[in-house]
């Protein structure tokens, strides 16, 4: 397989509100783009609230890592995916909805993650809470993930909300060799978590892609400053097997939203501007096909610069439809 995804895998039930004040009744704040997790308990009652103050639009399979993979497989690449969803009709659902993804190493058990997704009315902006399954438990990495990775040119890894997934995770990506890459996008949970508990990451990672919110959490400093600091953490000791010519090492893709995104380098820094939209239907999942926009030029042999435009096309083609409902019309060039 080309790329291996592994991270959560959510049922993502997305919901229209006038804003997000709806959610202090539950004792929830919550800011615009913001992500954060909460217990199954509480997402229950959520779900009961919003039934009430806020209309349901969509329904779809959902995670960070998956979504990616799923735009990757759309684009023609061989995806794979790790991971673990319930044993459940919303596990079936969301297993469904990973079109042209092998999903044999996808584990069953216990009760399917919730991705509530609340869209304001008028700014389209989204905001997520996450409740993890329960006794959706992650697993060991075993000599089927093993074998499956050999065969991979890169493992694409997002955050996981129990405890024990980032070193399960760590542990996946001590099997790549130097020769293959890891793309790692940690989401705010994991970048909440802060430099030290995600160093065993990084330290492997050769692709790392974040927002300017997730620096500040995870360095406590300004997004410039932030970069600066985050770069050296990097896998430096394999650069030769990047593909890029110019950009002397490992690369972090800064995602800004409508102001586009940034790749800075050791050697290179370059910016592209966003693509212009004339709707914005959803803008969940943009960032996560922003990265299979970039890892898709990227496994063609494109530069740099291709990688970026190629990366802001889809996202903005993601802008158009609920969830991975766009996913049907993706062009394969």
């Amino acid at each position: 397989m080309d790329v291996i995804g592994s991270g959560a895998l959510n049922l993502d039930l997305m919901y229209e509100v006038k804003d997000l004040s709806v959610l202090k009744t539950e004792g929830v704040r919550l800011k615009p783009g913001q992500e954060i997790s909460i217990d199954f308990d509480a997402a229950e009652r959520l779900l009961l609230l919003l039934e009430r103050h806020g209309a349901k639009v969509a329904e779809s399979g959902g995670g960070s890592a998956a979504n990616t993979v799923c735009v990757l497989a759309a684009l023609g690449e061989s995806t794979g995916f790790i991971g673990t969803v319930g044993d459940d009709t919303h596990g079936q659902r969301v297993l469904s909805s990973m079109k042209g993804v092998d999903c044999s190493l996808v584990a069953r058990q216990g009760r399917t993650s919730l991705c509530i997704v609340l869209l304001e009315k008028s700014t389209r902006d989204r905001a997520m809470i996450v409740a993890a399954g329960r006794n959706a438990g992650v697993n060991a990495p075993d000599e089927n993930h093993v074998h499956a990775l050999s065969g991979s040119r890169i493992l694409h890894l997002s955050s996981l909300v129990q405890e024990e997934g980032m070193d399960f995770q760590a542990r996946l990506a001590a099997f790549l060799r130097d020769d293959q890459i890891l793309s790692l996008d940690p989401g705010e949970i994991y970048a909440r978590r802060g430099i030290k508990a995600l160093s065993p990451l990084l330290s492997r990672t050769d692709f790392l892609f974040v927002t300017e919110q997730e620096v500040r959490m995870m360095t406590g400093e300004p997004p410039d400053r932030g970069l600066e600091m985050l770069l050296p953490l990097l896998r430096t000791s394999a650069s030769s097997c990047l593909p890029f010519k110019y950009t002397g090492g490992p690369v972090i893709l800064c995602k800004q939203g409508a102001r586009g995104a940034t790749l800075y380098s050791p050697s290179l820094k370059q910016r592209v501007h966003a693509r212009k939209v004339s709707e914005i239907v959803d803008n969940t999942g943009a960032g996560d096909s922003f990265n299979a926009g970039f890892l898709h030029a990227m496994l063609a042999g494109r530069d740099e610069s291709c990688c970026l435009n190629q990366a802001v096309r889809m996202a903005a083609l993601s802008l158009g439809g609920y969830g991975r409902n766009w996913l049907n019309n993706v062009p394969k060039n």
